[in-house]
């Protein structure tokens, strides 16, 4: 029987589910609302549930590992500060109620931490010994690896993109999903749209409205990967989060934009290998190299 590991990537819209086995393949994955006005303790209520599901239908889960936004002491598996996406989130303690619902080893970490371990273990950046990530979704998170080693910072706060200053805004008031899908929404010549897979739908219709939103999220998002490069100078750009799936356009578009800002720009900009469940992989590959049983 496989070594199985139950995973969790918690975020401001959904929670993400799966099993994993020891080298980063998802066995079976599933996603739930995170109903984030429920706060923390509602989060919790939601963890355990899915765990009790899990382990009454799959044998030989060896730990639960945990992707979460928000900035997590990964020594307590607390998170200490999060946004206001989440209400009432910061105090929340992940590995201790889940190690007492579930009798498991847990192990924490923030979510784009995760993704960028995802990319370290099994993803596009193996070989590669400084990288920054960042993902897209209800805000943008960001991740940097130094020298071959996630870098944390002093307080396991490092890689915070989204609070950067970006004309006068949060970088990810800007360049987010759901600012995108924001500012369509609010915008009156424009239709209806429910989630940015419809806006990217609309944008590729030709829709003028839409068209217009989307060229100022990409001219943002170029401006703030700008910026970090501009400090760090990375061997390799890579973002996560949701927007993956719209694969090599979505990459493509990307590009074009940087190009537009700096026409110089040559340095790789990839999407997460694992795309929407890089989170949960590297979730599992900071639970195992916690518990001793991996490294890189």
């Amino acid at each position: 029987m496989q070594d199985l590991y139950l995973a969790f990537d918690i975020g401001g819209t959904d929670i993400k589910s799966g099993l994993i086995n020891a080298a980063g393949a998802v066995i079976g994955a599933d996603k739930t609302p995170t109903q984030a006005h429920r706060g923390g303790a509602g989060i919790l209520n939601e963890l355990c549930r899915l765990a009790d599901l899990y382990l009454s239908e799959s044998k030989g889960i060896k730990g639960v590992a945990v992707s979460t936004a928000g900035q997590v002491d990964i020594e307590n598996g607390v998170v200490f500060k999060a946004g206001p996406t989440i209400p009432n989130y910061a105090g929340t303690n992940l590995k201790n109620v889940l190690e007492k619902h579930t009798n498991l080893p847990v192990e924490v970490d923030n979510d784009v931490n995760c993704v960028a371990l995802a990319e370290k273990w099994i993803g596009g950046c193996q070989n590669t010994m400084n990288f920054v990530a960042l993902t897209l979704g209800t805000g943008i998170g960001g991740a940097l690896f130094l020298d071959g080693a996630l870098y944390r910072g002093h307080s396991f706060s490092a890689g915070e993109w989204g609070y950067m200053d970006v004309h006068g805004r949060r970088f990810e008031d800007s360049a987010s999903i759901s600012a995108l899908v924001k500012a369509v929404v609010d915008d009156p010549s424009a239709p209806h749209v429910v989630d940015g897979e419809h806006v990217f739908r609309l944008y590729d219709q030709g829709h003028p409205s839409v068209k217009k939103h989307v060229k100022h999220f990409l001219k943002h998002l170029a401006i703030g990967i700008h910026t970090i490069h501009a400090i760090l100078n990375p061997e390799m750009v890579v973002i996560g989060g949701g927007v993956t799936k719209r694969g090599a356009v979505f990459q493509r578009e990307v590009h074009e934009a940087m190009l537009q800002m700096t026409p110089e720009w040559d340095t790789p900009l990839t999407l997460a290998s694992s795309g929407n469940h890089a989170g949960m992989v590297g979730a599992v590959y900071h639970f195992r190299k916690r518990q001793g049983v991996a490294a890189y």
